[in-house]
């Protein structure tokens, strides 16, 4: 679990977040304990790679979140903004099925946040070109980075 703090954007007044990465290896089961754990323990924001999916759509989450998703296959990162106070906007141009960028405002609070899977079968200089675009859109934003690399 991460806890998002105003020191990471010198603007932002007493605005604190809590997220978590987690990857459900699309299991219904791990996606309940997902639910039941962000509920608990007041998670805002979730950085989640390898959702549970039925038929290309990501499903079991809690309607009451916010799912941030792209593509049309097996979509592998999403955002789940759980806090209905955070204004989110998803940044298609930056976003794709292993890549998911959000734009997150909660009052002075503003920062970019990405949820990445890296799949071990594309090439590195692929993923890094993304990340790099991902890095240059985010300068003097802030940027919070979620990941599954597999092991790069």
């Amino acid at each position: 679990m991460v806890s998002i703090h105003t020191q990471f954007h010198p603007k932002a007044s007493n605005n604190s977040l809590r997220g978590m990465q987690i990857n459900l290896h699309h299991s219904e089961t791990a996606t309940d304990n997902f639910n039941q754990l962000t509920m608990e323990i007041a998670i805002d924001i979730s950085f989640i790679q390898e959702p549970y999916m039925y038929q290309n759509q990501v499903i079991g989450t809690s309607r009451k979140y916010t799912i941030f998703a792209c593509g049309n296959g097996r979509m592998r990162p999403v955002i789940v903004v759980a806090n209905k106070q955070i204004d989110a906007l998803l940044k298609s141009q930056l976003s794709e099925e292993h890549i998911v960028v959000v734009e997150i405002i909660q009052g002075n609070l503003k920062f970019i946040a990405a949820s990445i899977y890296l799949d071990i079968a594309n090439e590195t200089t692929t993923d890094r070109y993304k990340t790099e675009n991902i890095l240059q859109f985010a300068k003097g934003r802030g940027l919070v980075v979620a990941m599954d690399s597999n092991a790069r």
